[in-house]
Order: C-alpha cells, then structure tokens, then sequence
C-alpha cells in the first residue's frame, strides 16, 4: 500500500559504501524541504566526517562529501 510520501519527501540524506558503485549504507534524512535537507547533509558531515554522504533530490546529487576528495557539488 503506497501512502505517498516519497512524493512529497524528496530530499533524502544517504551514506554511500566506498568505491564507484557504492551502495547505500543508511539514509538518515528524508524532507520535503531544501533547507532542511541541506541542515541534515552538513549535521552528517560534521558528525561523521570519515564517510561518504550524498544530499539527493530524487536522483540528482545537489551536493556530496568525500573524505579524501573533499566537498563538491
């Protein structure tokens, strides 16, 4: 039973494995609001500075951080 959410949830805050194909780990936000993704994304990359993070609208990457390779978007 669909209860709609992932239409209006669009922003999704996800830790990726490492490597080119990396899975999803874990997804720790889910907002209909940019802002508020925006605040997820850089509350993850502060607490966990050693992983991988993508802020996702749907299937575009608004901005991702790498440990090694530093933020880019």
């Amino acid at each position: 039973m669909s209860h709609g959410l992932e239409k209006e949830l669009t922003f999704r805050v996800q830790q990726k494995a490492v490597g080119e194909y990396g899975e999803t780990l874990r997804t720790i936000s889910l907002s209909g609001n940019a802002e508020v993704a925006r605040a997820a994304f850089h509350a993850a990359v502060r607490c966990y500075p050693g992983q991988r993070w993508l802020l996702l609208w749907g299937s575009y990457i608004v901005e991702k951080y790498e440990r090694k390779g530093g933020r880019t978007a």
